[in-house]
């Protein structure tokens, strides 16, 4: 099968993997190359990485409307477009391209969790479950039909960064069973409408990951795991920023946001209802470290207080 590749960040990767090594990628189609770092040097994106290493040209457009890349695009007489976590949302003219239509990976139960940052929002929202969804896109947010969605459990200490990992995976295997399927039958599998009530997955900003410690235990251990690797959650210690990670609910009682001590070689701070243990910390200007180093440096003492 003939495909062209739309696609960004590392979740793409074991997508795009699986594509080349069983079918004829003609392009792969990325966002424009960032600046990063204090020199503000542009660095390309682990999908064009990856597309190099595996000698797949790259496509970069500045407008998904230019006639000349639309006209690129229908030289390839792609059978399919293949869209994970790309960035942008495909205007009709270039949907309409291939001949089979253009799937999606998506990593939520849709409709539950459209937009860009699903696993972050089920896991902050305290859900049991999540999945993925492999769907046909059409010109808005992650409404196109389904064509096949299995579910998955959210364990109470994985992260966004686990979750997505684990998602990635999975929906490169449901998109490869796809088109075999559709490749053995001859014809589309068959195209679900979504239905039910509809939810949203918006950005993840760093303000969100400040913590509430009148909230519940859980409810804080959520929204740390939800946030974790980036942007992280944090408390202030006077005035300065304290990145916590590695989450579990202990059933301490204090002040809501008081430093209870060590439990277990984690760090215990209670909150509105019981108590939450950090495995990890990381100071401001510091890296990530266990509860115990830090502990032991003293920075912190039983009876403070993080706001």
């Amino acid at each position: 099968m003939k495909v062209v590749f739309f696609g960004t960040p590392d979740f793409a990767l074991p997508a795009l993997e699986g594509l080349a090594a069983e079918h004829d990628v003609m392009a792969v189609v990325t966002q424009m190359d960032r600046p990063k770092g204090r020199g503000r040097r542009l660095v390309a994106g682990p999908v064009k990485r990856t597309a190099g290493t595996l000698g797949l040209p790259v496509y970069q457009p500045r407008r998904l409307r230019d006639e000349e890349f639309l006209d690129t695009l229908r030289s390839f007489d792609a059978d399919y477009f293949v869209v994970v976590a790309y960035g942008r949302i495909l205007p009709k003219v270039l949907l309409d391209i291939p001949r089979f239509g253009s799937l999606n990976i998506h990593p939520s139960l849709l409709p539950k969790y459209r937009g860009p940052a699903p696993v972050n929002w089920a896991i902050i929202n305290g859900e049991h479950t999540t999945g993925v969804t492999i769907m046909e896109l059409d010109e808005g947010m992650d409404t196109g039909p389904i064509v096949m969605q299995r579910e998955i459990g959210i364990p109470e200490d994985m992260t966004a960064g686990n979750l997505l990992d684990i998602t990635a995976r999975m929906g490169a295997d449901m998109l490869l069973e796809v088109l075999r399927t559709e490749e053995e039958q001859g014809r589309p599998m068959e195209r679900i409408p979504q239905t039910g009530e509809a939810s949203m997955a918006p950005l993840i900003e760093p303000a969100l990951g400040r913590i509430d410690w009148s909230a519940d235990a859980r409810t804080i251990s959520c929204l740390v795991r939800g946030v974790d690797p980036k942007p992280g959650a944090y408390a202030m210690h006077g005035d300065r920023r304290l990145k916590l990670y590695s989450p579990r609910v202990v059933e301490l009682g204090g002040e809501p946001g008081e430093v209870l001590g060590l439990d277990g070689g984690a760090l215990v701070v209670a909150a509105g209802s019981g108590s939450v243990a950090f495995g990890e910390v990381q100071p401001e200007g510091k890296r990530r470290m266990d509860a115990r180093s830090f502990w032991a440096g003293r920075r912190l003492v039983k009876g403070d207080r993080l706001s």
